[in-house]
């Protein structure tokens, strides 16, 4: 069966596409090339600000998701998905097509949750405090520096090739290789997935919610492009609270179309995964000899990450 993936929420919610991160990255280039250290500055701050909300944002989308999963675990796989994936009316008509945020104000955004779910969007200025303070900047910061990589080797680039003007080279080579565009939307795409699924872990570590969804399955995409560390992970199923969702929760890597499934007590005690009252653990063949995250991908459950770590 075909099963609604984080990424796809993400995508039908609030990522349609990374526009205001491609304009920051390009006005982060130019003032690079510019040498106009005032304007580099207010690009990584704007940078920040629109990072910030999204991960807030995705946050608080992936409690609603395990909350919504949680209420109807009683119901069968199917049935679970299509009613976590039903997006918030006033959320998904206020984003605008080629928009990354909706319409509304960040406020009003988390008012509709909070509204439809208050559970969800308890302690939503704590969680929206964790990702300004402690992620937003680090991930801007991650970003100018790559940018600036990029810049330099654009630099060297249009040298060798005996193009005088550095700043319209970079320009030129921005506009007509899309690398601005694909870069703010792995930046967006990752960043937000990882926030999403923090939110997921966050909510699933609720007594209330871990008495009827006691654990989770690790599942891959299958496209062709899915690497082989990945799908080595697809089939690990294991509580909630194991050890080896803070190596083993998704995203594995960079663009990474992986997911957690949860599993609620009644598909447990069917498929005999339930003894002693505690779920059990199921390994795939070649799971200790192949599965791992990317190599330089940070480790981590992303919920732990999210209070202690960074996102890079």
């Amino acid at each position: 069966m075909n099963v609604v993936s984080t990424s796809d929420e993400l995508d039908a919610i609030l990522a349609r596409n990374a526009g205001v991160l491609e304009d920051d990255i390009n006005r982060t280039a130019s003032a690079l090339m510019r040498g106009n250290v005032a304007e580099l500055r207010e690009s990584e701050n704007l940078a920040a600000e629109t990072i910030g909300r999204i991960l807030a944002y995705a946050d608080l989308l992936g409690r609603r998701r395990m909350q919504l999963l949680a209420e109807n675990a009683h119901r069968e796989r199917r049935t679970r998905y299509a009613m976590a994936a039903a997006s918030p009316a006033a959320i998904l008509s206020a984003v605008p097509r080629g928009g990354i945020l909706p319409q509304v104000t960040f406020d009003e955004a988390v008012s509709d949750i909070a509204n439809r779910m208050p559970a969800v969007a308890l302690g939503w200025r704590e969680v929206q405090k964790v990702y300004a303070e402690r992620h937003a900047f680090a991930c801007a910061r991650a970003m100018t520096m790559s940018v600036t990589r990029r810049v330099q080797e654009i630099m060297r680039e249009a040298t060798l090739g005996g193009q005088p003007d550095g700043y319209d080279a970079v320009m030129k080579i921005m506009e007509e290789t899309g690398w601005a565009r694909g870069y703010a939307s792995t930046v967006y795409s990752t960043n937000a997935s990882t926030a999403y699924t923090a939110g997921v872990w966050a909510r699933a570590a609720q007594p209330d919610v871990m008495a009827v969804i006691p654990g989770f399955e690790f599942v891959s995409a299958h496209l062709p492009t899915s690497r082989p560390n990945h799908e080595a992970c697809a089939g690990l199923i294991a509580p909630t609270d194991s050890h080896l969702w803070n190596r083993y929760s998704a995203p594995l890597g960079y663009n990474c179309k992986c997911a957690l499934l949860e599993v609620t007590v009644f598909e447990a005690e069917r498929q005999g995964l339930i003894r002693d009252g505690r779920m059990l653990t199921v390994l795939p063949p070649g799971f200790g000899i192949n599965a791992r995250p990317d190599p330089g991908f940070g480790e981590g459950r992303p919920d732990r990450v999210a209070l202690f770590g960074s996102f890079t």
